[in-house]
Order: structure tokens, then C-alpha cells, then sequence
């Protein structure tokens, strides 16, 4: 298991609808389960669950 960390400018629905976008297709996981903090992705590759905090200016 890999832990990651980013800092960013863009909100949470942002954040979600990017990662939308790219996991599926570059990845090929599908979405299996959501809420308003994370998301999580399943597939033949194995899980990616994002979850979204934020912290002051940053997401």
C-alpha cells in the first residue's frame, strides 16, 4: 500500500470531477463507491480511494 500527499488550489468537487475525468481512462478502474470527502476506485489493477480534506487556502 502507497500513501500520497498533494496540495491544491481547487476545491473538492473539483478535485473529484478531475480524478473522474483520469482514473477511468488512464487507469481503467470505475468508480465504486463515493461521498462528499473521497471516493474510491476498484478495478483488475487494484483500489485507489481519494480522500479530500481541506486546510485553509488548500485543498
Amino acid at each position: 500500500m502507497a500513501g500520497y500527499q498533494r496540495k491544491t488550489i481547487l476545491s473538492r468537487a473539483e478535485v473529484l470531477a478531475k480524478a473522474e475525468e483520469l482514473i477511468p481512462e488512464w487507469i481503467g478502474l470505475t468508480k465504486s463507491k463515493s461521498s462528499a470527502q473521497s471516493t474510491t476506485y476498484t478495478g483488475g489493477e487494484g483500489t485507489v480511494t481519494l480522500s479530500i480534506h481541506s486546510h485553509g487556502p488548500y485543498t
